[in-house]
């Protein structure tokens, strides 16, 4: 019995962290993947049940108005479900003026814009539903630098909220040799070795 307890632990310790091992850390940074460029998009890929984090650094152009061109981070994605968008940390200098943050669709008609000029926003596009998106983000007012962390959230009741095969296998195999030992004690207990079964 201790056995079959213990193979049952052990199978759900790898199925957990097989789950955790897809749901954890950014999927983009900008100080270790370089910067995002305006075209093409960065993209992110296929994201499912998960908050999917983002962080960069948007340059505003210098220190003073009309001193250079705007920074244009671009990000591209497929939503297995329906999702939200939100700017959980804004780190701006002093003469920085926010962000605007835009959407559009797989081929690029825009479809909705949301001004940032607090340290976070939440939910700026409302929920959207699966499908294939770009996100923009663009300095407001051509002056100064942001850091960024924003979140992409596919909740865990949209359409992708079913167990992901890898972890459905490790349950099954830790539950099969759950079973093997248990026959082997049986075996054992009745006083059936491993020759006379063979016979």
């Amino acid at each position: 019995m201790r056995a079959l307890c213990a193979a049952i632990i052990v199978s759900a310790i790898f199925s957990s962290l097989a789950s955790e091992s897809t749901h954890a850390g950014f999927i983009y940074d900008e100080s270790v993947s370089g910067d995002a460029p305006s075209a093409p998009p960065v993209d992110l890929g296929v994201l499912s049940f998960d908050v999917n984090a983002v962080r960069g650094l948007l340059d505003g152009g210098g220190d003073l108005p009309n001193d250079g061109p705007d920074e244009n981070d671009t990000y591209r994605f497929t939503a297995t479900g329906d999702w939200t968008f939100d700017v959980t940390g804004l780190k701006f200098g002093p003469t920085f003026d926010g962000l605007h943050a835009y959407l559009s669709d797989e081929n690029g008609a825009f479809l909705t814009l949301s001004v940032v000029s607090s340290h976070s926003a939440y939910d700026l596009f409302g929920t959207r539903g699966a499908g294939t998106y770009e996100v923009g983000l663009v300095p407001k007012g051509n002056q100064g630098f942001a850091l960024y962390t924003i979140g992409i959230n596919v909740p865990s009741n949209s359409t992708s909220a079913v167990p992901e095969p890898t972890s459905m296998t490790l349950f099954g195999i830790g539950l099969l040799g759950a079973g093997v030992i248990v026959r082997r004690r049986q075996r054992v207990g009745h006083g059936i070795t491993t020759a006379d079964s063979a016979r």
